[in-house]
């Protein structure tokens, strides 16, 4: 065999190896191909570590996740092409759903997790606690009895949503309530001012990602309730609902076909996602089974 003619056969290989890399991108299957997923911001650590089990399992994908604001993920789910699968903080409401179905488009909704949203502060100086009566009364403007400073995590979030439906209201007074541009600068705020309440997942208090870590032990969470009946947004707090600021955690699929979405919402619905979660942390939405061998003799 001539050098030309192994130059031609190292080529033809190379291309073809080319090739299959592209296929197994370009063709969706829900265990093979490639796909971009909207997480929103609140849980997005726990989605990188689904993400990165999933991809060890299934050699033959990958998987982009997009951390947007809660606020924002559904206008994309409707209106792009290629954003058709979203880890969100809410359920579509029946309006979304309406949309959805006039165009031909079921979505499949698949919940995985119970999350909370966190009341944080300064550790050393800032507030212990807060019961739900004078937050609600802080967040409608009718009294800020303590001077605390309202902070979120980005004004399309979807802590923003929650405690205005917590509140009952449309709007929030600018008085006292105000958004960061994201989680680090959120922590970072309150890691310097003593007389501020920040909201985030609490997903971020348990698996920190990259720079917000550097603040984690200059922040706490607060116990929302009235003396004894306050709580803290532990796991177990959560999985017994006595922690009043409760979330499910809902993947949405919009691709309408046998797909990646679909092969990431039965992975992170099932045993092995469901353990991750429990280990983050949060609450799964189906506990997994424990099994005990009881051995007659040692």
């Amino acid at each position: 065999m001539n050098r030309i003619t192994k130059y031609l056969l190292l080529t033809v290989a190379v291309a073809a190896m080319t090739l299959s890399c592209r296929e197994w991108r370009n063709r969706q299957t829900p265990t093979r191909g490639s796909i971009t997923v909207m997480v929103d911001q609140t849980v997005y650590p726990i989605m990188l570590d689904e993400v990165d089990m999933f991809g060890h399992t299934y050699k033959y994908t990958h998987i982009e996740l997009l951390g947007l604001p809660g606020q924002t993920i559904v206008d994309s789910l409707m209106h792009s092409d290629s954003l058709r699968v979203a880890i969100m903080a809410r359920d579509l409401t029946e309006n979304e759903k309406n949309w959805f179905e006039n165009r031909r488009v079921r979505p499949c909704i698949n919940e995985i997790a119970y999350d909370a949203i966190a009341l944080i502060a300064n550790r050393a100086n800032g507030p212990k606690s807060i019961s739900e009566q004078e937050l609600k009364d802080i967040l409608t403007g009718t009294a800020n009895p303590r001077s605390f400073k309202l902070v979120f995590d980005n004004s399309h979030s979807s802590t923003v949503q929650y405690m205005m439906e917590f509140a009952g209201v449309d709007s929030l007074p600018a008085t006292w309530v105000f958004s960061a541009s994201s989680t680090l600068e959120l922590m970072e705020h309150l890691s310097k001012n003593v007389n501020s309440i920040g909201f985030i997942g609490v997903n971020w208090l348990y698996e920190p990602d990259g720079e917000v870590r550097r603040f984690i032990d200059k922040v706490g969470a607060l116990s929302v309730g009235s003396g004894a009946e306050a709580r803290q947004p532990t796991q177990n707090n959560i999985a017994e609902g006595s922690y009043p600021f409760v979330r499910t955690i809902r993947i949405v699929n919009c691709q309408g076909n046998a797909g990646l979405g679909l092969g990431l919402a039965s992975f992170v619905a099932g045993d092995v996602g469901q353990r991750i979660i429990l280990k983050s942390g949060l609450t799964p939405f189906v506990m997994p089974k424990r099994e005990i061998n009881v051995r007659e003799k040692i």
